[in-house]
């Protein structure tokens, strides 16, 4: 791996819907790469709310702050997508011990894959570390306040979607 790989990192994850947490772990790696693209993925094991085209939307509306991040969306392995794009590290945050696991089988698979990358982790804040989509769902389901969990617009979307009748 050469020195300039490290200019542009990428950000996975399936962001249904993309959290406070999220846009935490985002801008912090954005001080730190010249470039990062938020790629909204999907995956066989999930059910999602949001379409692919949605999940972009609300990522693309809630990144437009940040000048050196783009978003994209992308359906087959995240391996497929780094060599494409010629991109060599992967970003991941981390909310508490309980996604270590996982995310280290992630990335040692991903390493099997394809040899040349490198996969960072990044711990969340305190203040984001037990905020994910899961239990975003749960709350704004039961009509709890999604504040400082989601940006407004994503909130807003969220209630759409449960007024529409949304799978619970």
């Amino acid at each position: 791996m050469k020195k300039q790989d490290f200019l542009h990192a990428l950000y996975p994850g399936s962001f249904d819907p993309i959290t406070c947490g999220h846009i935490d772990i985002v801008e912090r790696f954005s001080h730190i790469f010249k470039k990062v693209t938020l790629l909204v993925a999907s995956s066989i094991h999930k059910k999602y709310w949001f379409s692919l085209k949605e999940r972009e939307e609300m990522a693309k509306a809630t990144l437009k702050h940040l000048s050196n991040v783009r978003v994209d969306k992308y359906e087959g392995l995240t391996t497929s997508y780094l060599k494409k794009n010629n991109i060599s590290v992967v970003l991941r945050g981390i909310r508490s011990v309980t996604d270590f696991p996982y995310e280290r089988d992630l990335a040692i698979n991903n390493k099997k894959i394809f040899p040349e990358m490198e996969t960072l982790f990044l711990f969340s804040g305190m203040e984001k570390e037990m905020v994910s989509s899961k239990w975003i769902k749960e709350i704004a389901f039961h009509k709890g306040s999604l504040e400082g969990l989601v940006p407004d617009y994503v909130a807003n979307k969220i209630n759409k979607q449960i007024k529409e009748g949304v799978k619970s």
